[in-house]
């Protein structure tokens, strides 16, 4: 079995053996979420760029709504979006 293999057994096994589990407490927050706009790039290790993006994040009425694009160089895309809901409390 090598290093990285051991290591991860090592932590699965620490974390299943924590007793008490991992509850969380909740937090107040402090500002919302707000707009975004980001444009990306995403490429290999070695530098190449694969494909071309954007992000877009937008906050309404305790609604944030995200939006990620990628095109690809061979044509396709890849379209990712998710909603949340904020509120006077959020754990973490």
């Amino acid at each position: 079995m090598d290093t990285d293999a051991s290591n991860a057994w090592a932590a699965l096994i620490g974390i299943v053996l924590v007793p008490g589990g991992t509850a969380a407490a909740q937090v107040a927050v402090r500002h919302t979420e707000g707009l975004v706009r980001g444009f990306l790039v995403l490429r290999t290790l070695e530098g190449e760029t694969l494909a071309g993006g954007d992000l877009s994040q937008e906050s309404r009425g305790g609604r944030v709504t995200s939006r990620m694009v990628f095109h690809f160089k061979d044509g396709r895309s890849m379209t990712r979006r998710s909603c949340t809901l904020s509120g006077p409390v959020s754990a973490w």
